[in-house]
Order: structure tokens, then sequence, then C-alpha cells
């Protein structure tokens, strides 16, 4: 049944094997949070770190404006701004243009783009391949966070799962009602393959309920497993790495210190905030006297004693004693201006800390503070090309899966190997395209590079045999259609 769960459940943690694992997920979960905006509670936990906690409640109001984290991870995953282009040597184009159109009506690419992000910013995340019987199409592709999955590898592939217990949300019918519950799905290709879905009854699998038959209809192990690529048993869950040659099926702690000053930062800005309301003008007080209407605010350990006022409200103060009303007045309590210079500069020295130096940012006095942290193209660009060959390899196997099922529901003759993609380029900048067609006409004068160098300085990512067939044609229309002298 098709269920869209209630997003208060989705926050909550899910029950998986192997408590040794909750770290990492417990981890993963925290960058996920980050990414979707449901990390309120942990600014909290952070905020009462460092302030008393009659100090945190005073704060009221939690900026989660800046969220350097989330931030850089956006910036990093433009490699599916565009769409690539899907080819494949031993297909024809016409099959090939409809199974391009089935996998864009299936939404692979904004999965896709999503995946991306969140294996930047989470390190790992998972693409699982379907097949829905009924539906247009019948493609369907969907990403896991890696943190409601746990998995197991071959010592001599660790970094490609043999075994795969995914937690999701189900509307289960039970006892004559209808209620959510997470289940797992497990897949397991390491001898004879099975796919199961269970009932957990916390982390012990050997408590879980086998539900498959009421989930899925039958049975689907053996030899009516449904995930057969190229006459392989594969799980459906493609793993994707924002880095290879780990040596690990999971890298969830690297680039920690980002996650941490996004936190920090959060702290700062949140306490700038709370300065520049209360303790950005001078500090007045009373002696001998007792102003009428003050109501007590806060809880038991953050109380305080208010009276509400504007510019035009007419305070009422009784004496207090035989002297005189005496109204005092200090300076401010803080300068907003320079916390603000100091909360910068640590949010610069973050950014050092994740590899992004001063010299990558966009030369701009906006881009420098910690509102706009706007990265150059070019180091955008390359740490795409670093990203690019995880994101190749999985999206890969993606097609290889949906040409399989594909094949097996529809009896098609897709390939289902050998799928190759090109993906387009983040556009030059002005100056970075100027730069480039001034070195390839140097090399033309030299007599080191041709007019073909120069289109391909223009346009980055085409191959040779396009940009001489673009110099073939403009040659030909430029004999076609004469200049008028």
């Amino acid at each position: 049944m098709q269920h869209f769960p209630d997003p208060r459940i989705q926050q909550q943690r899910p029950p998986l094997p192997d408590a040794g694992d909750q770290p990492r997920r417990d981890h993963s979960r925290l960058r996920r949070r980050l990414l979707e905006g449901w990390w309120r509670q942990d600014l909290d936990r952070r905020i009462s770190e460092f302030f008393h906690s009659s100090t945190a409640e005073r704060l009221g109001y939690r900026d989660m404006s800046r969220n350097l984290f989330r931030q850089l991870t956006l910036q990093l995953s433009q490699l599916y701004t565009d769409p690539p282009r899907i080819e494949h040597e031993g297909v024809a184009e016409d099959p090939l243009d409809e199974f391009r159109a089935q996998l864009r009506d299936a939404w692979l690419w904004q999965v896709l783009a999503r995946n991306q992000r969140y294996s930047v910013g989470m390190r790992e995340s998972l693409v699982r391949v379907g097949w829905i019987p009924g539906e247009p199409g019948g493609l369907q592709f969907r990403m896991v966070p890696s943190d409601l999955v746990w998995a197991s590898a071959h010592p001599d592939r660790p970094g490609k799962p043999d075994q795969v217990v995914e937690a999701r949300i189900r509307t289960l019918t039970r006892n004559g009602k209808q209620e959510t519950a997470w289940t797992w799905d497990v897949l397991d290709v390491r001898e004879e393959p099975s796919y199961k879905v269970m009932l957990p009854d916390g982390p012990d699998p050997s408590k879980a309920s086998d539900i498959t038959a009421d989930v899925l209809g039958g049975d689907f192990s053996g030899s009516d497993y449904p995930y057969i690529v190229d006459g392989e048993a594969v799980l459906p869950h493609v793993l994707y790495h924002a880095s290879g040659g780990t040596g690990a099926l999971w890298d969830a702690w690297t680039g920690k210190e980002q996650v941490d000053a996004t936190l920090i930062v959060a702290v700062f800005w949140t306490f700038w905030g709370y300065c520049v309301r209360d303790a950005s003008h001078p500090i007045r007080g009373m002696a001998n006297g007792i102003m009428r209407g003050a109501a007590t605010r806060g809880s038991s350990k953050g109380s305080r004693s208010e009276v509400p006022a504007d510019p035009t409200t007419m305070l009422m103060i009784d004496s207090d004693g035989p002297g005189p009303v005496q109204a005092l007045q200090w300076a401010a309590g803080s300068d907003p201006s320079g916390l603000q210079l100091a909360i910068d500069s640590y949010e610069q020295r973050a950014l050092l800390s994740a590899g992004i130096a001063p010299s990558d940012l966009q030369a701009s006095g906006a881009a420098q503070s910690g509102y706009a942290i706007a990265l150059k193209r070019e180091v955008v660009r390359e740490r795409q090309r670093a990203l690019l060959p995880q994101m190749e390899a999985g999206d890969r196997q993606v097609l290889a899966l949906a040409a399989a099922l594909t094949n097996r529901h529809t009896g098609s003759s897709l390939p289902e190997a050998e799928w190759n993609l090109r993906y387009a380029q983040i556009s030059l900048t002005a100056e970075e395209r100027k730069s480039r067609i001034e070195e390839a006409r140097a090399g033309i004068e030299l007599g080191t590079r041709s007019l073909v160098d120069v289109v391909l300085a223009e346009n980055p990512g085409w191959t040779r045999d396009e940009a001489t067939g673009w110099l073939q044609r403009v040659r030909a229309e430029q004999a076609q259609f004469p200049r008028a002298i």
C-alpha cells in the first residue's frame, strides 16, 4: 500500500540489527536532520552545553538560518543540475530514446540529484530500484538515507554490500485495524538470494516476525528472487560513496568538523540575536522605587520580573523608602558589531577546517561574511571531478537494474551492462571562458593547437569529434551564407 508517513514518525529512531552500528547511524541521522531542517533539538542540546539553563531559556529564538553544513553540501552537489545523457553502443536510437523517456518519467534524475546531496552530506546514500505493477512505466527509483540501513559486505569487496536491512515505515493491517509501524526489508545475495519483510521487536533479529506474504503477497526468495542482472542475483539497493577506496562499507565520520561547526555557529548567532535584542542598548536601573505592573516571566530556573514597554508607554514608579527615586543608566552590555566580526572570523576558520580556503570563495564582500558562503565555479568543478567516479559507478548499476527489471516485466531486450553516461559540465564564467580562449589562441600562434582546441575551450565537456563536427558545420554555413561586405 502506498503510504505517506507522518514526519514525526520519520524522525523516530528506527530499530535495526547490530547495536554496534548504532553510533554510525546516530551521527548519520544528525547529518540528515541538518540537511532536512529537523535540527532544533540538536541546537538546543548544544546551547545547553554553552550556557547555564537560565541563560539558555532567556535566549528565546533559536537562529537556524546559518546552516554552514547544508550550504556547502548543496553547492558541491551540482552533477545532475542538467540530466546526463545515457548512451549505449549496442542499442538503436529508437529503443534508447524510449528507455530514456521511461527513466525520465520515473523521476530518475530528480532522485539522483537528491541522492548526490545525501552522498556528499552523509558520505553514503543508497538508491533503490523497483518495479510497481500497473503503474505507468513500472520503474520506481527511491533514495534511501544511510541511517535507515544496516548492511554487510564481503571482505574482498568492502565497498559493495551483499546483505541489506532497510528500515521502512509501512501501514499494516493487524487484528482488523490499520496501523503504522517500522518494518525491515531484508535482502541477501550471499548464497541463495532472498527477499523478506520482517516486523522487528527491538534490535534482536531473532525476535522479528516474518510478514513477507502479508506485505508482498508471496515468497520472493530462491528461484523467485526478482533482482537478476545479467544472470546474477544483485541487491536492488545501489550504495553511493562520497569517496572511493576507503576500504570500508561506511565512511560516516569524515568531515565531522563541518557538522560541529554548524551547530556552534548557530549557537553563536543565537547569542548574537539575544544581545541585539536585550543588550545592545544602555542598561537602566532604579533605586528606591517600585515599578507598577511588573509580572514574573519564565520558569522557576529563569524567572525574572518584567514590565511591557514601548516608546508610547508611561512607566509608573512608586517610592520605596525615605530617599528620592533615582534612575540609573550604564553602557550597553554588548557590542553587536564586534561580536558579529568575531563570529564571522570563527566561521571562516570553520571553512578552513572543511578544506575551503578564502581564495575558494567568490570575491565579494557579502560572500566573505558568514551570511553568504558562495564557492567559485572552478572550486565546485574540481570537487565534482573528484566525486564523478563514485557517482558514475553507482549510476551504471542503477541503469543496469532498471534495464533488467524492464526486460523482466515487459519482455524487452535492453542490455544489462556497459551503460555509459555523459554528464553536463558546470558552465564557465566569462573570465574563465576568456582565459581559456586566449590560451588556445596562443597555442595556435605557437603551432601547438588548432581551432578545435578553441571550440573545446568554449565548451567544456565536448569531445574532440563533436568540436570537429561543429567547426565543419560552421564552415559549411559560412560558405552557404557569405557575410555581406
